[in-house]
């Protein structure tokens, strides 16, 4: 007679995840006992039972209970097997999805990660080797560090951005650097101001607020905007942007 596993392998994950249908079947099989027997001993109907023994039902916590007190088998027993198949079909989707991921978007986040491995931070970046059979892992620790469920969010926040605010104007991720490096960009923010020719005009600070909690008394980069509209002469006197460094990519 069949009785409650309750033995434990560690370490070790199934391939596929086994609806508790499957070992439903087993049961009725052990016991003598036909689909339609079951339904009526648990006030459940046929077409019930036998999508849950096909697998197209899930075996909830009020069925756990029934079959509880026909089967020798505890309510969280049931209850369990139905919570492991739905966890082995998250990992397997999960699994499946970081092996897309890893093809479709890490390769734009390898300087990113050895930079961050570099910098020991304690945000589950381990340093990984850059090859392959880590692509998967390196790209779940990205997904970490930068609290999203995809690398593709960098990109989509950007273009959510621009809808939000309705930029009209340029707006791009600067991937290789070679565009911040050409116009001497050292920090960030660092503006650039053109002209309605895209004649390179200003160069410099947004304001004189330098640290989050300061209050800016002095709107450079407004003042220099509106001498633009105006046609007047910017002052060549330059107010250099502060902000955190920029990170350069090796190889560019």
């Amino acid at each position: 007679m069949l009785k409650e596993n309750k033995i434990e392998v560690i370490g070790w994950e199934s391939p596929r995840a086994i609806h508790p249908g499957e070992f439903l079947a087993e049961v009725l099989e052990e016991f003598n006992l036909s689909q339609v027997e079951l339904s009526e001993r648990i006030n459940i109907s046929p077409k019930v039972v036998n999508e849950i023994v096909k697998g197209k039902n899930p075996i909830t916590r009020e069925t756990a209970f029934k079959l509880s007190k026909i089967f020798p088998m505890s309510t969280d027993y049931w209850v369990n097997l139905q919570q492991s198949y739905e966890n082995d079909i998250a990992r397997i989707g999960e699994t499946k999805k970081l092996a897309k991921e890893a093809e479709e978007y890490l390769p734009k986040f390898q300087e990113t990660y050895k930079e961050l491995a570099g910098l020991g931070l304690s945000h589950g970046i381990s340093g990984l080797r850059w090859m392959k059979q880590n692509f998967d892992q390196i790209t779940l620790e990205l997904q970490k560090f930068f609290a999203a469920d995809s690398l593709s969010y960098v990109e989509e926040n950007m273009k959510q951005f621009a809808r939000e605010r309705g930029i009209a104007f340029p707006y791009l991720l600067d991937e290789t650097q070679k565009i911040a490096k050409s116009y001497g960009a050292v920090c960030t923010p660092d503006p650039f101001l053109f002209d309605g020719e895209q004649k390179l005009v200003f160069h410099g600070r947004i304001n004189n607020a330098f640290n989050p909690e300061d209050s800016a008394t002095e709107h450079t980069m407004d003042e220099n905007i509106q001498k633009i509209l105006n046609g007047e002469k910017i002052s060549d006197e330059f107010k250099p942007s502060m902000g955190c460094s920029i990170k350069w990519k090796t190889g560019h």
